[in-house]
């Protein structure tokens, strides 16, 4: 490799400070990608395993809304393997490896990205439908009283008629 080339990927490359051995640099990466992966890696779990367990069970869109967060558990548990390798990149090289995790993540964050602009419209036009049936039923049940009490002014009336009819 040409000098200039070794300077470059050396003093500007991935992880230059590292290769220089400054002690704070390489604990701040370490300790930061750990505190991340652990992050990553629990709430990617729960998102993952805790979203529902019987989608069949569940309306479409619950179903969907179970699909996307375990997606999105699924993406950061992607995230921290990938921050785990970076971690681990600091003293040993897994290029190759941690290339193929930032695939997956990749992939995984892009067919999200397709996913989530759809649930959220059938999530907003499911929430303005239940909205309008709630109102609906709300207007039913109002109209229902005014009924109830025409009636009892009808009846009222009918009876106050027939009161001083027959007393005429």
């Amino acid at each position: 490799m040409p000098g200039w080339l070794d300077t470059i990927f050396h003093e500007y490359g991935p992880g230059a400070a590292t290769y220089n051995h400054d002690p704070f640099v390489t604990a701040l990466n370490a300790v930061g990608g750990v505190l991340i992966a652990i992050t990553f890696f629990i709430i990617g779990f729960i998102c993952a395993s805790l979203a529902g367990t019987d989608a069949q069970s569940l309306n479409d869109q619950s179903s969907k809304r179970i699909l996307l967060t375990r997606l999105f558990g699924w993406f950061l548990i992607s995230c921290a393997v990938s921050r785990a390798l970076g971690v681990v990149a600091i003293w040993h090289n897994f290029a190759m490896l941690n290339g193929i995790v930032q695939l997956v993540t990749g992939g995984i964050s892009l067919f999200a990205v397709f996913i989530i602009p759809a649930t959220i419209k059938e999530s907003l036009k499911q929430r303005t439908l239940e909205e309008v049936e709630q109102k609906l039923r709300h207007t039913s049940d109002k109209l229902e009283k005014v009924k109830e009490i025409s009636e009892k002014l009808e009846n009222s009336r009918n009876a106050e008629h027939n009161n001083t009819s027959f007393n005429n």
